[in-house]
């Protein structure tokens, strides 16, 4: 069979060997490095903050450990982040279109 036009030494490899497109890499990936050092720094996280903690806001009060009160406040600062962007982007598309 011909392989005119196929030459392996001009394809450009996307991640897997011999495939077309792309630049050629070697070893992990940029991802999968950051997703392990993030993965890493979260195990330590968790391992320096297991003091439990007393927590009185309004009418809650309970005690759980550091970090889970740590991650329920980032969780809840990212949640009015996105409801506080949703909001001001349909403000604005309002009066764009008015």
């Amino acid at each position: 069979m011909a392989m005119e036009g196929r030459d392996p030494r001009l394809w450009k490899d996307a991640g897997g060997v011999g495939t077309p497109g792309g630049d050629a890499k070697r070893g992990p990936s940029v991802g999968l490095v950051v997703g392990g050092l993030v993965a890493l720094a979260l195990v330590l996280f968790i391992a320096q903050n297991t003091n439990e903690v007393e927590v009185n806001f309004l009418f809650l009060d309970f005690t759980a450990s550091a970090w889970v009160v740590i991650v329920i406040g980032v969780v809840l600062g990212v949640l009015a982040d996105r409801a506080f962007g949703f909001w001001w982007r349909r403000r604005r598309e309002r009066r764009d279109h008015e």
